[in-house]
């Protein structure tokens, strides 16, 4: 009887054994299992896989990563400007009336070339005045040399002679004074001396450029505080930019410049010629004067620009903006696995040149590695 309830007891603790280790069997079973599946899902999640119409449909295209240089840049902004002796505000020296308007704004005129003609009596007293006064100094200028000879002769009183003399003197001063003022107004004396009146005055460019404002039409009283003309020559035309003081040690003369007018989408090329001494203390800023490089036509005095300045040069890897996306903080490319299967790869992005990126990180991809080039956020918008 007893060694029956041994058997039992024995039998009994052998079946909740086998219980027990069945249990702990399909638990690290289970276990095992859903880590492979967590892994599978981890790494799938980082891959793509398509097929031959979405990636014909999406544009996808692959490529080798290439070494490019790639400047440094800083980024500031300023207007287009020209040098103070390369614009020219016309007035008339005398004021009259508007007879008539030989120029246009935005034509290019040449030095001496008449951009306005005005008329006024004053014009013709004034002539009138100098040939009273001319005729006066040559009889004058008779007298004295007569009253001179005479006087070295101890012919005629010293009184007379110094009389003589004063009276020459004065009219010589009046008669050139006279002269001058024609002769700012453009008028010929030699012409006016023989008798050839000129009713008009002639409004003339300074230099050679082009007409950037006219301000007068027919039939106009304009007086000498009237600007009449203006006048830009471009051929000095420079950018005037503002970098912040933390920037402008990296600033050199010589460096290479890319600038855009605000609003258009035309690059301009350009260098840095010359940087400033002093800092704009309300916007901490010190001027730095480029000279663009090549066609300036388009460009115009006061337009306000957005410039990059190349700082410093260095060969880097780097792929075609387009195969870099943004995911919040994060940058990355895709690795082309081959069979329309694509690998999302972690990258730190750098600086745009040319329509390429800088990129680190990608050091440890073997050199024959395939990476999107085109089509990376269709492939983005799939994961």
């Amino acid at each position: 009887m007893k060694l029956i309830q041994l058997f039992l007891i024995a039998a009994a603790v052998f079946v909740f054994s086998s219980c027990e280790n069945d249990k702990t069997a399909n638990t690290e079973s289970t276990e095992a299992a859903t880590k492979e599946q967590n892994e599978e899902s981890n790494s799938s999640s980082n891959v793509v896989s398509l097929n031959a119409d979405q990636v014909k449909m999406a544009g996808i295209k692959s490529g080798k990563i290439q070494k490019k240089t790639i400047s440094a840049k800083v980024k500031c902004s300023g207007m287009i400007d020209v040098p103070p002796e390369s614009i020219a505000s016309i007035h008339p020296v005398m004021e009259g009336f508007v007879k008539a308007v030989k120029a246009l704004e935005g034509q290019k005129v040449s030095k001496g070339q008449v951009l306005g003609i005005l008329e006024d009596p004053a014009y013709i007293t004034l002539q009138e005045e100098y040939l009273k006064v001319n005729s006066k100094l040559q009889f004058a200028e008779k007298e004295y040399a007569r009253q001179q000879k005479l006087s070295d002769e101890n012919a005629t009183a010293l009184k007379t002679f110094q009389q003589v003399e004063s009276d020459f003197a004065v009219l010589k001063s009046e008669a050139a004074g006279l002269k001058a003022r024609l002769n700012m107004l453009g008028l010929d004396t030699e012409q006016i001396k023989a008798g050839k009146i000129q009713e008009v005055i002639y409004i003339r460019s300074p230099f050679s450029g082009t007409v950037a404002d006219v301000a007068l039409n027919i039939g106009q009283h304009v007086d000498a505080q009237t600007e009449a003309f203006k006048v830009v020559n471009k051929d000095h035309i420079h950018g005037e930019l503002n970098v912040f003081t933390r920037d402008i040690l990296k600033i050199k003369k010589g460096q290479k410049v890319r600038f855009t007018v605000n609003g258009s989408d035309k690059h301009f090329e350009g260098e840095v010629f010359l940087i400033g001494e002093t800092v704009d203390e309300e916007n901490n800023t010190v001027n730095v004067h480029i000279d663009p490089i090549g066609d300036v036509s388009a460009l115009k005095l006061g337009m306000f620009i957005s410039a990059e300045i190349m700082v410093s040069d260095a060969e880097q890897d780097a792929v075609p903006e387009l195969s870099v996306v943004k995911d919040e903080e994060n940058t990355f490319i895709f690795i082309d696995r081959g069979n329309f299967t694509y690998e999302k790869y972690p990258v730190k992005a750098g600086t745009v040149m040319d329509g390429f990126r800088a990129v680190d990180g990608v050091e440890n991809l073997s050199e024959g590695t395939n990476i999107v080039t085109q089509g990376a956020n269709y492939i983005w918008a799939s994961l």
